[in-house]
């Protein structure tokens, strides 16, 4: 029996004043039926009551449980720009057949196995982000490839705004293996609009399941530098470097070091600020 497996970011900025569609793809290695729903009881802990208040004023929805499908309502006098806040997913997976155990997993109603994620959010003011435009695939579009075959799939993007352009593009797999993927390209007549285009030829050792993600940034987008206060009296040390995850997401990375004069808790205090 295998559990489902989840890709998904953790943290978002969602716009205020938007109602915001989120999908959590989720896939199950033994062909299970995968079901999303907010967290409840034990599996929710601290954010039991956030998730219970939200959802009877019908500002969180979750669509499709299904397909793992939930909406957020930003258009409420709830939120403000600058407010975060946590919803905790549990994806359960059901079997298709009755499965004997010590309990008995009726088929599509005990659940064999289940998957907590927690998700951060952060409501922003206006960011216009980029968008996905046509011929690229619609969201989670299931593929069939064969071992020894040669798998591509394009993605292409746009700002919407006119003074920007779509500075990268980034893959993520379950796997954390790197995605190998093309430069960025031009699309003819569309001076705004890039695609890029990712490859992969698997072997016998891939044979299953595997979710890929894609996003876009525009000029507009990425962490550009840390700030740190500079009030400590104990000689703290950050230097800065750049890393990538996962081979594909570049980051900035802020390493923290100093040397405590007394013993006790310490607050370091770190501002990233994008372009």
């Amino acid at each position: 029996m295998f559990l489902a497996w989840v890709v998904f970011v953790l943290h978002f900025s969602l716009e205020h004043g938007k109602i915001h569609t989120l999908h959590i793809p989720a896939v199950d290695d033994d062909d299970d039926k995968s079901n999303c729903e907010f967290s409840t009881w034990v599996e929710a802990g601290f954010f039991e009551g956030i998730v219970r208040n939200l959802t009877s004023a019908s500002i969180i929805a979750m669509k499709d449980i299904e397909d793992c499908v939930f909406t957020i309502n930003l258009n409420n006098s709830r939120f403000s720009v600058g407010d975060t806040f946590a919803l905790p997913i549990t994806v359960k997976d059901y079997g298709r057949k009755y499965a004997v155990t010590v309990t008995g997993h009726t088929a599509y109603k005990t659940p064999l196995g289940r998957v907590n994620v927690l998700m951060f959010f952060k409501v922003t003011g206006r960011t216009d982000p980029p968008k996905f435009i046509p011929p690229t695939p619609p969201n989670n579009q299931a593929y069939t490839v064969y071992v020894g075959g040669d798998f591509n799939v394009s993605v292409y993007a746009k700002p919407t705004v006119n003074d920007r352009n779509i500075s990268k593009f980034n893959f993520l797999r379950r796997d954390g293996i790197h995605v190998q993927q093309t430069t960025m390209k031009s699309v003819p007549g569309d001076p705004t609009a890039v695609y890029i285009s990712m490859g992969w030829s698997p072997l016998n050792g891939d044979i299953g399941k595997h979710i890929v993600c894609a996003n876009a940034e525009d000029s507009n987008g990425g962490v550009r530098q840390i700030i740190s206060t500079d009030h400590s009296q104990e000689n703290v040390t950050i230097q800065y470097s750049s890393d990538v995850i996962n081979g594909t997401l570049e980051t900035k990375v802020a390493q923290v070091e100093f040397l405590a004069l007394t013993p006790g808790p310490r607050q370091i205090c770190l501002n990233a600020t994008d372009r």
